[in-house]
């Protein structure tokens, strides 16, 4: 596996961990997308993506990119990459 899989699924991971209400007695609010990216948007949609990595399968259907510009943190975490996921032309992970 790469270098740049394995962060991209640490990544998520820290992601699904941190969006994850503690007993919480409030409804959490259903995540519509991420930053200003709602989920099943078309990568023919956005212009500043840039092409990191297509996965090696039989289909190529998933491909990562980076973002122009992001701010590289969440709150006071500062990152060092942030990888868009989209499959079959659709933004569906981070």
């Amino acid at each position: 596996m790469t270098k740049v899989k394995v962060l991209a699924i640490l990544f998520s991971l820290f992601l699904i961990g941190c969006s994850v209400p503690v007993r919480s007695s409030k409804p959490y609010p259903e995540q519509t997308g991420f930053r200003d990216i709602k989920w099943g948007t078309e990568i023919s949609a956005l212009t500043d993506m840039e092409k990191v990595e297509q996965e090696k399968s039989s289909n190529n259907d998933l491909v990562w990119y980076t973002r122009k510009g992001d701010t590289l943190a969440i709150g006071k975490a500062r990152l060092k990459d942030i990888f868009y996921g989209f499959w079959m032309g659709n933004f569906e992970s981070v």
